[in-house]
């Protein structure tokens, strides 16, 4: 059984993890108990991510996801609920650190709180005779980032092909590419596509497996206490921040 370490590029890494007890059977069951009860009021306009009682934007060439049910928008206004439609941005929840000028992409526990969360909304009663609409407004970084979350849903769980999943994107303006974690000028481009078809590989070879990832072990390991590690191949090469060959404990 795999984690899946943290991913600061478009590669998919992922790591061993131990047995793990709990009442609930899988993480992916841990989680969306955990966000059953903290989004139990996710039809009113103060759930984390929705912004119902603030400044109505405008919604104008949505790219559909799933037709008359998931949309993806830029806007330049924060969006309010109305009773055919629910909005909500992760663009101030899921935020990337960067080293450097690197911006993205998002890493495996970003997207798959990102999959859980759209996956509670789809499902939530409230919601059931609503469009759901996921936009976003704050600049070239965050629309990538958002873009990238989306697609990667539409891969992950609406078994979309990365063409596929990428197609409804390609009349929107163009979207930053993503890049390297230096300071100079970037020589090499990440677009979108190529990080949906690294995503779609990762599964195909069962590196990514969301109903056996385990999102709070990776954001334990992702620390620089805790081994910043990842796996580049699984079992067999292993990638550390500054690692020493010799221990040095304190006192």
């Amino acid at each position: 059984m795999y984690y899946h370490s943290r991913v600061r590029s478009a590669d998919i890494q992922v790591a061993t993890r131990p047995a793990y007890t709990s009442p609930l059977s899988s993480p992916t069951q841990r989680l969306q108990h955990s966000m059953s009860s903290r989004y139990s009021q996710a039809s009113s306009s103060h759930g984390w991510a929705d912004h119902g009682a603030m400044t109505e934007g405008s919604v104008s060439n949505p790219v559909c996801i799933i037709k008359d049910r998931l949309y993806f928008v830029y806007t330049q206004g924060v969006m309010r609920n109305t009773e055919t439609k629910h909005f909500f941005t992760v663009d101030d929840q899921l935020i990337y650190q960067p080293f450097y000028a690197d911006f993205g992409p998002l890493n495996l526990a970003m997207l798959y709180r990102y999959c859980m969360l759209l996956k509670f909304k789809l499902n939530l009663p409230a919601n059931r005779n609503k469009k759901i609409y996921h936009y976003t407004h704050q600049g070239a970084q965050a629309r990538s980032n958002a873009a990238y979350l989306i697609a990667s849903y539409a891969v992950l769980f609406l078994g979309k092909t990365p063409e596929q999943a990428y197609r409804p994107f390609a009349n929107m303006p163009p979207m930053l590419p993503f890049r390297d974690a230096g300071y100079n000028a970037s020589t090499f481009d990440l677009h979108l596509i190529d990080v949906l078809r690294g995503l779609y590989k990762a599964m195909q070879v069962g590196f990514v497996d969301f109903e056996r990832f385990d999102c709070e072990e990776y954001e334990h390991f992702e620390r620089v206490e805790n081994g910043d590690f990842n796996w580049i191949v699984p079992g067999l090469f292993l990638a550390l921040s500054s690692p020493h060959n010799q221990h040095n404990q304190a006192g």
